[in-house]
């Protein structure tokens, strides 16, 4: 169990807060979205969140002078009492299908993997170096980790309705409704604290600054002797939401992928033939929406080779991956991405463990379109498209303190960066 408790947020004033100056999460922006979002406004989060491609040790020092210049200027305000902060999203994903999405953000007591919290992936190093240097230089969070909890009742939904004056409320540029209020009633402060007095947390997305925290505070506490009483350095920021709410997406991340020395097709498909029965697809409808209705069945995943060639590819052994899948074994195995790691990539093009975390051969995006338009375009040889993997997946995965493979997850929508910060 862990603590998750209210907590005195540092926010945009009133006359600050708007569109302009909020964005996705860091990790999610590249070099040119960069200059997109800090070209909106002057006062834009990510001016002070996103590091610049190429910068030095001393850009860090200068994002803490700038949030520090915000605060004195008013453009940001801390709250004066503890409080929870709700946070709704209505959108609508590719099927034209909407959903709504509740959740609140809080400071949840940090702890190591398997104690109350729990990982379903591993992190990469460079990423956790920049958001420390950014935490020891801001002494802040200024952006949450995604978390989610069981809620079968949807108790949480019941505190989470929108006052008609809400802090921030507009749509953004994907057509997702933004929804942010603070949670000032004693009373619902009081309920929802001890509503979540006996939950125990999975992390969806934002390893790297869960373990950033983690780091921060074993740094922090050593270096003031050990303090007895608990510090702000402690808890981290943290939006939480309900495994059972209807409005908590993964979406699926295709892997495009770039391979010198590619293989004849027939000899590709004899290759592949030895643990997928392989079909042709047809060509009047997305690879994504053939392979869908197979999911319920074992694993399906697409393959585009370009020049019109579609595959559509099914694991012949049921006695193994696919009896899994539709168990509730949480075995890595039975995961799509995983027997596309282990009975694709690696024996058959060479892309193991360490290529897949160094990036160098394998793109990742949410879009078949896109993944189909970088082989035809020659920038790779190979388009896998695949099915999202299921929440239920990902709870036990985590639960039984086992990982998956880098990628296997595409939460969405993504949370914004700059409704509400901590401070250290």
């Amino acid at each position: 169990m862990v603590e998750t408790l209210p907590f005195c947020g540092i926010r945009y004033a009133p006359r600050f807060s708007k569109p302009e100056v909020f964005a996705p999460p860091y990790d999610v922006i590249s070099a040119e979205l960069r200059d997109t979002y800090t070209a909106r406004d002057a006062h834009n989060i990510t001016h002070i969140d996103v590091t610049p491609a190429g910068a030095g040790l001393d850009w860090y020092d200068q994002a803490a002078s700038q949030l520090n210049s915000w605060i004195r200027q008013g453009v940001l305000a801390q709250d004066d009492t503890p409080m929870y902060y709700g946070y709704v999203q209505h959108f609508r994903l590719a099927d034209q299908t909407t959903y709504t999405r509740r959740g609140i953000f809080a400071a949840v007591r940090l702890a190591a993997w398997g104690e109350g919290i729990y990982r379903h992936e591993h992190t990469r190093s460079a990423p956790r170096a920049d958001r420390l240097n950014l935490m020891r230089a801001t002494r802040a969070q200024l952006s949450p980790v995604f978390g989610m909890f069981s809620d079968p009742e949807l108790q949480l939904s019941a505190w989470l309705q929108p006052p008609p004056a809400a802090a921030v409320n507009y749509t953004d540029q994907e057509g997702t409704q933004q929804i942010f209020w603070p949670l000032a009633a004693p009373s619902v402060i009081a309920n929802i604290q001890a509503f979540l007095a006996d939950k125990e947390i999975v992390i969806a997305d934002g390893h790297h600054r869960y373990e950033t925290a983690l780091a921060y505070r074993d740094e922090r506490r050593a270096a003031e002797g050990n303090p007895s009483r608990s510090q702000p350095y402690d808890y981290v920021l943290m939006y939480v939401t309900a495994l059972q709410d209807p409005g908590l997406c993964i979406l699926p991340t295709h892997r495009v992928v770039t391979i010198s020395g590619m293989p004849s097709l027939p000899t590709l498909r004899q290759l592949l033939s030895a643990n997928l029965a392989i079909t042709d697809a047809a060509h009047d409808a997305p690879l994504a929406s053939l392979i869908r209705p197979l999911d319920e069945t074992g694993t399906a995943f697409g393959i585009y080779l370009g020049k019109g060639t579609r595959w559509i590819c099914r694991l012949k052994d049921s006695s193994s991956g696919n009896s899994a899948q539709t168990s509730d074994s949480a075995d890595e195995q039975a995961l799509d991405v995983s027997i596309l790691q282990d009975l694709v990539l690696e024996p058959c093009f060479g892309i193991d463990a360490g290529a897949l975390q160094a990036s160098e051969r394998v793109y990742y995006t949410i879009s078949e379109a896109e993944a189909c338009a970088r082989v035809d375009s020659g920038q790779a040889q190979a388009a896998f498209i695949l099915n999202p993997t299921r929440l239920a997946q990902v709870w036990q995965t985590a639960r039984q303190l086992q990982t998956m493979p880098q990628k296997s997850t595409y939460f969405y929508p993504k949370l914004l960066t700059g409704l509400v910060m901590h401070t250290l």
